[in-house]
């Protein structure tokens, strides 16, 4: 199933995006907590594990990213950035996130 992955600075404007896709697609959301733990929820918990795990970038590139891009989205979440994925078998959401101003977007066919 193709995957979308983008970030986000604002959490409202996050949520905007969700509310947005939320019937169409699976989202999942990669966030940072004050103790440094990267918390993921939505359907890509079933393919990052175990919890709380170290190499946040190992776990993304796991998520079908090349190492570059693993590398690019775990340096966001260490800023405080909330990635974002979503998931389609229909087609991919590049031009729904750019509309909410997604950055950096990247399809994982």
């Amino acid at each position: 199933m193709p995957r979308t992955f983008g970030w986000f600075k604002n959490p409202k404007t996050l949520l905007s995006c969700i509310e947005s896709v939320q019937r169409s697609a699976a989202v999942s959301v990669l966030m940072r907590q004050q103790d440094l733990e990267v918390v993921v929820m939505g359907p890509l918990t079933r393919f990052v594990a175990p919890y709380p795990f170290l190499d946040v970038q190992h776990h993304i590139y796991r998520l079908g990213l090349n190492r570059s891009w693993a590398k690019k989205y775990a340096d966001i979440l260490e800023k405080g950035g909330l990635v974002v994925c979503l998931e389609s078998p229909e087609h991919a959401f590049t031009d729904e996130l750019s509309r909410y101003h997604a950055q950096d977007l990247q399809l994982v066919p």
